[in-house]
């Protein structure tokens, strides 16, 4: 008696089909609750969509970081405008996995630390910073965000179980 927790990929549902299968008998349930549904994965489903909403503006900062990060001496501007408004230099800029939300996440979150100083660079560089509108966006995502992480963390625990902390946070 056994249960399978992964992920929504069409080979684990079939697999798990084929399980329920061949071996309804010896499973509790006859195999109706073998696949159980990754927490984690569901939790990264609600947030991408969640996201969605700034999608233009995410690509917007993506693309300003990447222009930036992408030459020394863009870099090297970038942190001395960061210096004279007293924030540290940067060795490089953090650039996100657009896959991995919470990677989106740590880059908005640097992003909003370093506002000033991308409204400043950007309009030197022919870029296009973030509007105020965008800014204020990226600020309610951030807080979005950052519930999620929170989740993301008591649920991908691997050495206890987690499922039955999965919905009341969700809820």
């Amino acid at each position: 008696m056994f249960t399978l927790t992964l992920d929504n990929a069409s080979n684990n549902t079939t697999t798990c089909e084929e399980l329920v299968t061949n071996h309804e008998d010896q499973l509790l349930f006859e195999g109706e609750h073998l696949h159980v549904r990754c927490s984690a994965h569901i939790l990264n489903i609600l947030v991408q969509d969640g996201m969605s909403v700034i999608h233009t503006t995410i690509n917007k900062l993506r693309e300003l970081l990447k222009h930036i990060d992408s030459s020394p001496s863009r870099l090297k501007v970038f942190n001395s405008l960061a210096n004279g408004m007293g924030l540290s230099s940067k060795s490089g800029i953090y650039l996100d996995i657009p896959t991995r939300w919470n990677s989106t996440f740590k880059m908005l979150r640097e992003a909003l630390k370093y506002k000033a100083v991308l409204n400043s660079y950007a309009p030197k560089y022919h870029e296009a910073p973030p509007t105020e509108q965008e800014w204020k966006k990226v600020v309610v995502v951030c807080e979005f965000l950052k519930a999620f992480e929170e989740l993301t963390l008591v649920v991908s625990a691997h050495k206890k179980p987690t499922s039955h902390r999965f919905l009341p946070l969700v809820l």
